[in-house]
């Protein structure tokens, strides 16, 4: 029976040959092959590996020694081969998978290069393998003769990409994660912020998690500024997935990590806040301009056509400190009699409802000065030694600004008094988060 593979990547214009078919692999990485078959892979007349046919192939699977293993993409004939086809990439770019285009087929021909160096990985062999292939006067002068053919669409003199750069990327290939880094995202005031987005290797709608701040969108952190910063973030991602020998705990400064969420069908988007990394506007921490940026965001986000419009949000510390710290000041304020400082968590209309149980009427608050005789009259009241610990907040965008629920418990000393469950409409105003709407439901409460 005839069946079609996929070259993931996807990898666009490879030659394809089985004992029955043959071709080039279409703008999906698309191959053919028929059950059994082995499917060998060539540039020009270049063999460049072979793998039993399947559903989806990878550059990991078409070296017999790595056969598809995550854990072996150190192997130098993987390194060297996946440092070749991302050289050639038309654009240059392989977040938008790699195009092999006529012309360097025609340039490549029937040149003769060796990979794997098979002599040089015998012991006491004299050149590294990685490094043999650097320095391969055939392979240098293959680059100067596609530079010279200009046959490929950017700017600057193609170089020989990187081992940690072909790895890395690799390895999102067997893994299923697409990246595409530098996404421009649409704000309502006409500017823009630049996200990365993780995407699982297909394009079915998912869910989306995100995170927005000021660390920067590189490897483990900051932004890539020049090609010596990329090649520095290459290098620690590797490190990272080679028994990550300095410690990192994300892959990115306290954002989700890829390996563990897209391969179970989420997308990530990681922003950039106004002013920080390339995204422009002026850098305010925990300002309007933030806020609103990261709305707008998960805005777009959500109705992507490789999302299924829900957006979650993730992160700790800087990430998650803005509304934490609302409810930080809340629980603070009410504990300790801090009238105005509770009223002031409020906006000047905002409304407060306690729902006390079947049989108890709600107590219903609104505006700042009666939420302030609440407070202090709490203080001074039955429940004065009791303290609100809050859990489990879930926030997602709402009509102006963010829709909380979280669980409360109402502490004495070391005795759990009661619990309950914070309904909350937040807006965001001169930078600050501050409750529109609260309504609190006590399950249980000492009278």
């Amino acid at each position: 029976m005839l069946r079609k593979g996929r070259f993931a990547g996807p990898v666009v214009g490879l030659r394809f040959e089985t004992p029955t078919c043959s071709g080039i692999t279409d703008r999906d990485g698309t191959f053919e092959y028929r059950d059994g078959e082995v499917v060998t892979f060539a540039v020009g007349a270049l063999l460049v590996g072979a793998a039993r046919g399947g559903e989806r192939l990878t550059v990991a699977d078409i070296v017999a020694r790595v056969d598809g293993n995550v854990d072996k993409l150190a192997d130098p004939g993987l390194t060297n081969i996946a440092r070749f086809l991302q050289t050639l990439d038309a654009d240059g770019n392989s977040d938008n998978g790699i195009t092999l285009t006529p012309e360097v087929h025609a340039v490549v021909g029937d040149r003769a290069i060796d990979f794997r160096y098979r002599m040089m990985t015998l012991p006491f062999a004299p050149v590294e393998p990685v490094e043999a292939f650097t320095e391969d006067p055939v392979v240098a002068t293959l680059l100067a003769d596609l530079n010279r053919a200009n046959v490929f669409t950017d700017a600057t003199p193609r170089k020989l990409a990187s081992p940690a750069a072909a790895r890395n990327e690799v390895r999102r290939n067997v893994l299923g994660i697409r990246r595409y880094r530098d996404v421009k995202i649409p704000l309502r005031n006409g500017s823009f912020v630049y996200g990365d987005v993780y995407r699982p290797d297909h394009d079915g709608p998912v869910p989306v998690v995100m995170n927005c701040g000021v660390y920067g969108r590189a490897f483990i952190h900051h932004s890539i500024c020049s090609s010596e910063d990329a090649e520095h973030h290459e290098v620690m991602e590797e490190r990272y997935f080679l028994g990550n020998p300095d410690g990192y705990e994300f892959e990115n400064h306290e954002s989700i990590n890829t390996a563990a969420w897209i391969p179970r069908d989420y997308a990530l988007v990681r922003v950039d806040s106004p002013g920080a990394g390339k995204s422009p506007g002026t850098l305010g921490i925990w300002g309007i301009d933030e806020a609103e940026a990261f709305y707008d965001a998960i805005e777009w986000a959500g109705v992507q056509p490789w999302s299924n419009g829900s957006v979650g949000l993730w992160g700790m510390s800087y990430y998650a400190a803005d509304i934490v710290d609302l409810y930080g000041r809340y629980a603070l304020a009410i504990d300790f009699g801090d009238g105005s400082g509770w009223a002031e968590c409020f906006t000047t209309n905002g409304t407060f409802t306690a729902n006390r149980g079947e049989g108890v009427e709600p107590r219903h608050l609104a505006g700042r000065a009666e939420l302030d005789r609440f407070a202090r009259d709490h203080r001074a009241g039955p429940h004065a030694g009791v303290r609100h610990h809050f859990t489990n907040n879930a926030t997602r965008p709402g009509p102006g600004g963010a829709v909380v629920r979280a669980a409360i418990l109402y502490v004495e000393g070391r005795a759990v008094l009661g619990n309950g469950l914070y309904e909350d409409d937040l807006v965001r105003e001169a930078g600050c988060w501050l409750f529109e709407r609260r309504v609190v439901t006590h399950d249980r409460l000492r009278p």
